[in-house]
C-alpha cells in the first residue's frame, strides 16, 4: 500500500480557465476509474477548497509523492494561468512545494517553475513530537 501524499493547490487564472479546472475537478473520480494511472500517479481523493473569479483551490491525495508533473502540463496548456502552486506533504515525512508563474519581460511572458523539498518528520513522529506535554507545577 502506498503512502498517501496530500497535494493543496491554488491557482490563479483567468474566470474561463478557473471554471474549466474547475469542471475537470468535478470529473475527476470518473476519469480515474475510466483510465487507471501508473500507481506512482495514481489519485484517490479530490476535494474543491474554494473557488472565485480569478482563482481556485483544490486538494487532490495521490501515491508516494506529489503531482508536480501533471501540475507543469496543466500550466503549459492553459497559458492563462499566471500562477499555480502546489503545498504536497507524503506520510513518511517528505514535503514541499512546487511553483510555476508566469511573468513578463521586455514585453514577453517567461514561465518560470520552481520546487523546492525537505524532510519534516513521518506521522509518527510528528504525533510523538506534540503529544501533551507534562505540565508541572511550580511550588
Amino acid at each position: 500500500m502506498p503512502n498517501d501524499c496530500e497535494n493543496f493547490v491554488i491557482v490563479y487564472a483567468d474566470e474561463q480557465t478557473i471554471q474549466a479546472i474547475a469542471e475537470i475537478g468535478l470529473r475527476l473520480p470518473d476519469l480515474i476509474k475510466a483510465h487507471p494511472l501508473p500507481e506512482h500517479l495514481r489519485m484517490y481523493d479530490y476535494a474543491l477548497k474554494d473557488v472565485g473569479a480569478g482563482a481556485i483551490a483544490f486538494r487532490i491525495t495521490s501515491a508516494w509523492g506529489p503531482l508536480d508533473d501533471l501540475f507543469h502540463l496543466l500550466v503549459l496548456e492553459y497559458p492563462s494561468i499566471v500562477f499555480m502552486k502546489n503545498e504536497w506533504c507524503v506520510e513518511d515525512g517528505a514535503a514541499g512545494v512546487w511553483v510555476a508563474e508566469r511573468y513578463g519581460e521586455g514585453g514577453e511572458t517567461l514561465l518560470r517553475v520552481q520546487s523546492m523539498h525537505w524532510d519534516e518528520g513521518c506521522l509518527e513522529e510528528k504525533a510523538h513530537r506534540f503529544r501533551k506535554a507534562a505540565v508541572t507545577q511550580s511550588p
